[in-house]
């Protein structure tokens, strides 16, 4: 393109650094912004906008009316302030959300949001030109904006402390009566008329002793009036403060007995031991006790997050003192509120707030962050010492590390210098840190080695006592470890489920005060971080779930177990809080449930029924199942929050600590996250700990079901009834023998939702312990721990439902049917039966008593108590659980439970559990049969001894609450009728009036059910484009209008991938999205779409597509798991997409799905995976896949006038293609920029544009702009423009401040109006014309274009192609090879040739001649490398050269090549890790000789497949001369899959250049071979060079003596010269020079090629030759470039020629 169309707009010359003008001279800048607000401050409208925040520095008041803010810098004016006065001193927030909302009134809101990435900030003068403050200038970018970390001015200034308010500061005091519970918080404000309260000093209170009446101010000591009369009291402190923006800290503190909230001018800012500020009144108590000693204590609380609710002068300090009970015999409530506020403020250098303050002083900035330290080796399983490399792509950082658990810091831990060798288990824990920069978060990394634990003993400086127990135990048993019955297996088992490590300070664990010493103090929690992981079973370093890393806390659970003489193995729980990192975890830790983010998680020891309980014969029924197995009865039974689980092993500080149960914490998160609750609206109940929150609400709802005037539907209202029966139901099953009414069971509801309470089976240990036993189960926690069950069978109703869901869990493959319980149990055998043996290995020898030499092991111990005998399975009663309670045959649980249930009746009450009447069975063709795939013209008929049969078919009960027949209920009289085809939703009971079965249900297939193998997923629209202008208006014309969003064209497509008809119904995504199929029937090959909104859909698709329905929930755009399972919960798929890697980039949001290229290719893998080539996808109907048809084939993007830019398109096909209304962008946000006019491109030919086509505006005249002041949309006026609705057009001109200069879809309402989607602003007279489309110039720096296919409408129909390219030299084509293929990457052409036949790509001279992408050892970046090598005839300096694509290298001055030489690049550094060179070296014998420059970033390069991209630094623009245009220098596209060599993907070789002058991305230029860096090695004929360079079958003209090419030399002596046999290129060939009286000619003689033979030979008469010595050109090289010379002086004339012969 002509550089003088290359100029900057006039604004940019104002752009001189990060902060254009000195703060100090100003009046008002921009002083803060946060670019991703994610937690922080919310806006008017409740959303985390990003915000700008203004300062007035000087001492005078601003009117802010005509100054503008811009993202922009070529379009300053892009959003005007209202007339809006900044006082002095005074901060003004805007937030940038893209609502563009400026009223005087209301909050102001600019039309653009911030990048994160880092982009330009500016507030600019009326006159729209002057730029008064701005960050992120054309010099000087803006780093990355960091998740809530603003960016802005450091203020600084003198520090001041200042006391607000103290005890004996004035007040007023009141206790609430009934009276005022009108009041609501009112009384906070500072608004409020507290006259006729009582006058009094901090601090108030009463005390029945003497102990807090040294804290009573005057009048404080209220008495009689509060003791015993109510537990709140409120108290309203005053206090004044000036110039309140300079408060940068602001603190709180407390002497309090029991509890507060306080209030800030009105606003809650703090509360402890108190109800939710919501359920807060008059009579409100303190949720728990806060002791006397604590109470005389300040406790300090920071409201620095809260100083904006301060106001200039008059303030108000509320607090709502709360004391634990009417009969408390004291009460105290004394608050101090501390301010630190700026005096004499200077602003400073921009940098970033780790604590942001809109409002406020800023405070001191740092300059940047460490970036995060990268661990060369992951976590996981080795049985090989490595060595660990540390790194961080921040330059000039200390990187500290331990080793031992504690936490580095800038000032703690070892200095990391040099790679670290691990040779055991070990936890490296690091942090990096710069000074004035933010320090990297502690990352941690476990290695673990099955030999060491095996070996694991008491480390060094780890106490021999743990308080309480005399002997702490860190030890394995060595005579499990090293016996031959166990010793492989152990390791084995150590591999086969997943790994939790735990990591904190020693002393938190086991010093005096540690978790496991003192155990009785349950408000103990040790800050630790948590690793999960599940490794490989075989292959070290690789691990099946890679899992998660978080910091949190650390607390011991149980009640008895805590008591070290009783259990010496605790149960542990995970505190997910903000005060170590995240404040939840997210991560999907449980299969079967898509809860992903929790509170807490729990880490059961197990303690009942263990080896390491006290009591023999509990020892003995030790199988760790037994509590897992009941809280997966509760989800088997139809309660998904029931408690998933599983087994994991667990390390604490590297120390192997045993097996353990991890599972999900049944509080009120997790009943909240389940039953679409917020935390706080419900309880969570642990009997034995109550809050008196949770007691009251939780009596009262016992209140409610014992009144006896309750009636059944409100005992719904506070129970979920079929929760709670079910609960009782697996208990009484398993017989729990340890049921409390004060433990071991958890309830969650109530609260401020009035959630119906529902029941959880928790410390269920001591179940299924005699299963002869069918008696109620108690200790002294009767059926139900909660004592309600008594109450509730006195309803009819709850004695009905009661039978109906024990029949729905006894019978007919229920949940509690003996294969079901025999399966559940089974699961948790199958995947602790290799690791037990761990577990034996760490705790078996705890007690005395195992079958092992006296220690518990598996074989001897666990299957004994699993299975009823030792060894295995077996039907042997004896004690095994399966054995006894679930056997194969025999008498098992379920027949004991159904025969004593038929005849155990409710108290009062004939009816039975189990009904007294039998329910009536469903038959087919007279056979019994309950549920399932029904034959074609199968007869559906129920059975019964006597009685009436009613049922339905539409699944609802035929009978009514009440006991009388449902209106839609049936006599049985014969067959049931049913439709053709679809789900009979079967239910049926025998009886009428007040004698009932209980119902029997079940639900027929008329078509066959899908199985596993039956569906496929082939189509993902994850990341769907925003709604186009036309989609916008039809969501306008919706009956209720709507605003579609990007998320609401989403959709997954599923094929019937079998030979039959199949039923969708009961299929369901259980992860990912939320969608049970309902009766859908699919043919073969046929399809269906789930979608994410139904109106979305049919909006941008159209109506008749095979729609299921809607699902829940939505797809992740950066990537997703997807899980779809049949009706029987049988996983279909379960994998997960991605939007990073080469997971195709345009599925992810710009403009297609993500489609399948084949159903039975690997769905994790990325390339089983192509972007569709419909725009927006296909759903409903198969993707044509790829299109092609018609290729970006060439492109000019470096040029100078009158040459211009160039595209040309080839047309691929044997057919003639028209391409009018199809369009060529260069940006993925516009595709439309340039309409191709009317053309057709015949059969193998060409078509070429120009920048006069698409780069030539339009300049179409507008008349003027109208709409509603500041409001979407604007009217445009333009007579006769012709448009439809969906076009694009650019507006370019305009001069006012209207934000209309930009590219719009258009939404068209008359032939001389349109409406572009911004709010109007202004009309101004210079009203700027527009163009259809975009006009476009091809960047010389490189670019992307994309053809997409269009129709006469302005529809995008299909992509068609899209290429990219990098940089170009001055008019050098760049363009497809081969001619139109390629791989997509524009590469640069040995010649022109628009219009024609694409000549062969450009080859170096450096070229990329080896790579080692997968060694056989680890670490893999360790022994890694690219090798380099230049075959040119010259010595190339670096600088400024470049590697991208896998990893990332910048060269610089110091690196040069010379002719022939190699250089290796490396992902660490030489210099500085000498260790690590000395491997390196040693691996590949490299002797000192080869050069190697280091370390990459972004590295390791991939297994799979990959790219190294070597680019050569082309001149740099005169308008920016440090920028270097980078030009690809040569290219390797590798693969590990075929065409590619397979021995260079991880078995040792690498990959090696065959010749010099092949291009780099065909397989054929490489092959495999022992890796030989820095050294040429591979030899070559001429058969090899003519296979490579013709291809296979030696085409015509190929031969070594024939010119295919046609230059005028042969092909063999091209071979030889390093030339192309392709292209005429005789103009490379070596040619003589003259040298100080010398003919001399330099030549390359490559020693690799084995069958020729060149020489120099000299004539001076060209009849007689005669050959000359040669030498080589250059010591080292190693091309075997030579040089031939002669002395011209005896010689009148002298010609020198080459002699290439061929040898035998």
């Amino acid at each position: 393109m002509p550089s003088l169309r290359r100029s900057l707009p006039a604004t940019l010359i104002l752009i001189t650094g990060l902060l254009a003008i000195s703060p100090a001279s100003a009046r008002i800048y921009i002083s803060e912004f946060l670019a991703e607000n994610t937690n922080g401050l919310r806006d008017g409208d409740g959303e985390f906008s990003d915000w700008i925040e203004i300062y007035n520095s000087g001492s005078q008041p601003v009117d802010l009316e005509g100054y503008y803010l811009t993202d922009n810098p070529g379009a300053l004016t892009k959003w005007a302030f209202p007339s809006l006065q900044l006082e002095p001193r005074q901060f003004l927030l805007v937030f940038a959300s893209g609502k563009d909302r400026r009223g005087t009134s209301e909050e102001l809101h600019t039309n653009f949001k911030i990048d994160d990435r880092g982009e330009y900030l500016g507030l600019i003068a009326p006159d729209g030109i002057s730029v008064i403050s701005e960050f992120g200038g054309n010099d000087t970018p803006l780093p990355r904006q960091r998740e809530n970390i603003s960016f802005g001015l450091m203020q600084t200034g003198t520090l001041t402390t200042r006391t607000l308010l103290s005890q004996n500061t004035p007040a007023t005091v009141r206790i609430p009566t009934s009276d005022d519970s009108v009041l609501g918080i009112s009384w906070t404000e500072p608004t409020f008329d507290d006259l006729a309260w009582r006058d009094v000093a901090i601090g108030v209170g009463y005390d029945e002793a003497n102990t807090y009446v040294p804290e009573f101010g005057i009048g404080g000591d209220l008495g009689d009036e509060l003791n015993g009369v109510s537990t709140s009291l409120y108290l309203r402190v005053p206090f004044q403060i000036t110039e309140p923006s300079s408060v940068s800290e602001l603190s709180l503190r407390m002497k309090y007995d029991d509890g507060f909230a306080a209030y800030l001018n009105g606003v809650l800012v703090e509360s402890v031991n108190s109800p939710a500020g919501a359920n807060l009144t008059y009579n409100s108590e303190a949720t728990s006790n806060h002791s006397d000693n604590e109470a005389l204590i300040y406790e300090s609380f920071d409201l620095s997050d809260q100083v904006q609710l301060l106001r200039n002068g008059s303030n108000i300090l509320a607090i709502h003192g709360l004391n634990d009970g009417l009969t408390s015999s004291d009460m105290l409530i004394s608050p101090e509120l501390n301010a630190v506020q700026i005096l004499d403020p200077a602003t400073g250098d921009p940098g970033f707030f780790a604590t942001p303050t809109p409002g406020n002083q800023n405070g001191e900035a740092f300059a940047g962050f460490a970036e995060d330290l990268v661990f060369s080796v992951d976590r996981g399983f080795f049985s090989s010492q490595f060595l660990l490399q540390l790194t961080t792509a921040t330059e000039d950082v200390e990187i500290r590390y331990t080793l031992d658990g504690s936490v580095p810091s800038p000032t703690q831990g070892l200095v990391y210098r040099a790679p670290i060798s691990i040779t055991g288990t070990q936890v490296v824990r690091a942090m990096a840190h710069k000074p004035g920069f933010q320090p990297t978060k502690v990352e941690t990394h476990t290695y673990i080695f099955p030999d060491a634990v095996a070996s694991q003993t008491r480390p060094s400086g780890y106490p021999t006592s743990w308080g309480g127990e005399p002997s702490a135990d860190y030890g394995m048993n060595t005579q499990i470890t090293r016996s031959r019955q166990y010793a492989v297996r152990l390791q084995r088992g150590l591999r086969d489920i997943p790994t939790l490590s735990v990591t904190g300070e020693r002393d938190d664990f086991f010093g005096a005060n540690g978790i496991y010493v003192d155990t009785q103090n349950r408000n103990l929690e040790a800050p630790v971080s948590a690793e999960y992981f599940h490794p490989d079973p075989a292959s070290d370093g690789v691990n099946i779930e890679e899992g998660f890393q978080i910091d949190c806390g650390c607390k011991l659970q149980g009640g008895a177990s805590r008591n070290p003489g009783s259990s010496i193995k605790h149960s542990l729980s995970l505190r997910f809080r903000d005060l170590y990192g995240p404040g939840k975890l997210n991560y999907p830790v449980f299969e079967g449930t898509d809860i992903t983010t929790f509170d807490s998680i729990h880490l059961r020891a197990m303690y009942n029924n263990s080896w390491h309980h006290s009591n023999s014969g509990q020892r003995a029924r030790a199988t760790m199942i037994r509590d897992q197995w009941a809280r997966d009865c509760m989800i088997d039974m139809g309660n998904p929050d029931g408690g998933q689980g599983h087994f994991v092993h667990l390390y604490l500080n590297g120390l192997y600590w045993g097996v353990y149960n991890l599972h999900e914490r049944l509080e009120n998160d997790h009943y909240a996250a389940y039953n679409g609750f917020e935390d706080d609206e419900v309880l969570g109940l642990n009997p034995g700990r109550l809050t008196s929150e949770e007691s009251s609400s939780f009596n009262a709802m016992k209140s409610i079901v014992a009144n006896p005037r309750t009636t059944w539907a409100r005992i719904q209202r506070v129970i979920d009834v079929d929760n709670y029966i079910d609960f009782v139901i697996a208990e009484y099953f398993g017989r729990n023998a340890d049921l409390k009414n004060n433990d071991n069971w958890r309830a969650a509801g109530g609260g401020a939702a009035n959630a119906p309470w529902r029941f959880y089976c928790w410390d269920t240990e001591r179940i299924l312990e005699n299963e002869t036993d069918t008696s109620a189960p108690s200790n002294s926690g009767a059926l139900d721990g909660a004592l309600i069950f008594n109450d509730l069978e006195r309803f009819r109703e709850f004695r009905v439902r009661f039978a109906d869901r024990a029949y729905k869990h006894l019978f007919n493959g229920g949940a509690l049917t003996n294969l079901a319980n025999r399966n559940r149990f089974q699961k948790y055998v199958d995947q602790i039966n290799a690791a037990i043996i761990c577990e034996s290995a760490r705790w078996g020898d705890d007690r005395s008593g195992g079958g092992f030499g006296g220690s518990y092991a598996r074989d001897e111990n666990w299957t004994r108590a699993v299975y009823g005998m030792p060894g295995g399975p077996g039907t042997s009663p004896s004690n095994g659980v399966l054995g006894s309670w679930f056997p194969t045959s025999g008498t098992n649980r379920s027949d004991r439970i159904i025969s004593t249930w038929r005849s155990r009746r409710f108290s009062g009450s004939s009816d039975t559990y189990l009904g007294t009447i039998q329910p009536p069975l469903f038959t087919v063709n007279g056979t019994t049969q309950h549920g399932g795939n029904l034959p074609a013209r199968g007869a559906l008929s129920a059975t019964a001894s006597s009685g009436s049969i009613y049922y339905t078919t539409d699944g609802t009960d035929p009978r009514l609450e009440g006991g009388n027949l449902a209106p839609g209920a049936i006599l049985l009289s014969g067959e049931i009728a049913f439709p053709a085809s679809g789900l009979v939703r079967m239910r049926a009971r025998l009886g009428g009036g007040d004698s009932w079965s209980p119902l029997n249900e079940a639900l027929f297939y008329l078509e066959r059910r899908a199985t596993d193998s039956d569906l496929r997923i082939t189509e993902i629209n994850y990341n769907a484009i925003p709604a186009s202008a036309a989609e916008a208006s039809d969501a306008a014309e919706l009956p209720l209008p709507r605003l579609f969003d990007g998320g609401d064209f989403e959709f997954i497509e599923i094929r019937n991938v079998s030979d039959t008809a199949v039923n969708l119904g009961g299929v369901r995504f259980t992860d990912g999205i939320n969608f049970t199929f309902p009766v859908t029937n699919i043919q073969p090959d046929g399809h269906v779409v789930v979608v994410a909104d139904l109106e979305g859909f049919a909006a941008r698709y159209g109506t008749g597509l095979p729609v299921a329905g809607q699902f829940s929930g939505s797809l992740g755009n950066g990537g997703e798991r997807i899980l779809l399972e049949t009706s029987e919960g049988v996983i279909m798929q379960d994998f997960a997409y991605d939007d990073g890697g080469t997971w195709p980039g345009r599925a992810d949001g710009i403009g297609s799905s993500l489609e399948i290229i084949d159903p039975s290719l690997d769905y994790d893998n990325s390339e089983s995976w192509r972007a569709s080539s419909e725009y927006n996808g296909s759903p409903g109907t198969p993707g044509m896949g790829r299109d092609g048809r018609v290729v970006v084939n060439e492109v000019l993007t470096k040029t100078a006038l009158p040459t211009l830019d160039q595209i040309e398109l080839h047309n691929t096909t044997a057919s003639a293609i028209e391409v009018t209304d199809w369009y060529l962008s260069d940006a993925s946000s516009n595709y439309r920029k340039f309409r191709l006019p009317a053309a057709t491109i015949p059969a193998g030919g060409y078509a070429i544009w120009d920048e006069n086509d698409f780069n030539a505006p339009d300049d179409l005249t507008i008349s003027s702009y109208s709409g509603s002041e500041a409001t979407v949309p604007t009217m445009v006026f333009a007579p006769g423009h012709g448009l439809s609705t969906g076009d694009a057009i650019t507006i370019s001109g305009y001069g006012g401040a209207g934000a209309y200069n930009d590219t719009f879809e258009v939404t068209v309402s008359n032939p001389d109006s349109f409406s572009i989607p911004v709010p109007f602003i202004d009309n101004d007279v210079t009203k700027g014309t527009y163009t259809r489309g975009e006009p476009f110039a091809l960047s010389a720096e490189g670019d992307k274009v994309w053809l997409l296919e269009g129709d006469a409408s302005g529809k995008l129909l299909r992509f068609v192609d899209v290429v990219e390219f990098a940089a170009a030299r001055n008019n050098e084509a760049l363009g497809r090879w081969p001619n139109g293929g390629g791989s997509g990457t524009l590469v640069s052409m040995s010649a022109n040739t628009f219009g024609s036949l694409n000549s062969p790509a450009q080859v170096g001279p450096v070229i990329i001649s080896e790579l080692m992408y997968q060694p056989a050892f680890t670490p893999e970046n360790i022994f890694e490398y690219v090798e380099l090598f230049n075959s040119g005839p010259a010595i190339e300096s670096l600088a400024n050269w470049r590697i991208r694509g896998g990893i990332d290298f910048d060269f610089s001055s110091a690196h040069s090549l010379g002719t022939g030489e190699t250089i290796l690049i490396v992902g660490f550094d030489p210099v500085t890790e000498p260790e690590i060179l000395d491997s390196f070296r040693s691996q590949y014998r490299v002797d000192g000789g080869v050069t190697l420059i280091g370390p990459w970033s972004d590295g390791p390069l991939r297994n799979d497949e990959g790219t190294v991209r070597l680019q050569r630094p082309d001149t740099p623009p005169p308008t920016d001369p440090t920028t270097y245009p980078q030009v690809t220098e040569d290219e390797v596209r590798y693969s590990g899959a075929a065409p590619w060599s397979a021995s260079a993907a991880g078995e040792g070789e690498s990959l090696h250049r065959v010749n010099s002058t092949l291009f780099g991305n065909f397989p054929a230029s490489w092959i495999g071979k022992e890796p030989s860096p820095g050294i040429s090695e591979q030899e070559m004929s001429y058969e090899d060079f003519r296979v490579l360079t013709f291809g296979p079958g030696a085409p015509p003209g190929s031969g070594e003596l024939e010119d295919f090419d046609l230059d005028g030399f042969l092909n063999i002596v091209e071979y030889a010269l390093g030339l192309n046999p392709l292209l005429a290129d005789a103009s490379l060939a070596p040619s003589p020079i003259v040298e100080a009286g010398e003919l001399t000619l330099t030549f390359p003689r490559n020693p690799l090629l084995s069958d020729i033979r060149s020489v120099v030979e000299f004539s001076t008469d060209l009849v007689t030759w005669t050959p000359i010595d040669d030498v080589a050109a250059s010591p080292g090289n190693v091309n075997g470039l030579r040089r031939a010379s002669i002395n011209m002086t005896p010689y009148r004339r002298l010609f020198l020629r080459i002699s290439v012969t061929s040898l035998p």
